[in-house]
Order: structure tokens, then sequence, then C-alpha cells
């Protein structure tokens, strides 16, 4: 049982990080998803 616990406490931490990467980007004005900056700046170096 403490297994099911261990991997809920990861999702959710992982959730937190999530949610503080996109509050940031916000608080900065950037409206994209860090994933939709990532995949933009690879197109363009190729």
């Amino acid at each position: 049982m403490a297994k099911q616990e261990e991997i809920i406490d990861e999702e959710a931490r992982e959730q937190h990080r999530s949610d503080w990467i996109k509050a940031e980007y916000e608080t900065m004005g950037w409206n994209k998803e860090p994933l939709d900056l990532a995949v933009e700046s690879l197109i363009k170096e190729n």
C-alpha cells in the first residue's frame, strides 16, 4: 500500500511543478506552453 502512496505523491509533485511552470510563463506574459516554445525553437534551428 505504501508503494501506491509514493506513486500518488510523485504524480502530485509533477502536477505542481507543471502548474508552477505554467504560472511562471503567464506572469512573464508568455501565453505559450513550454513545450510549444521548445518545439518552435527546434523547428527554427533546422
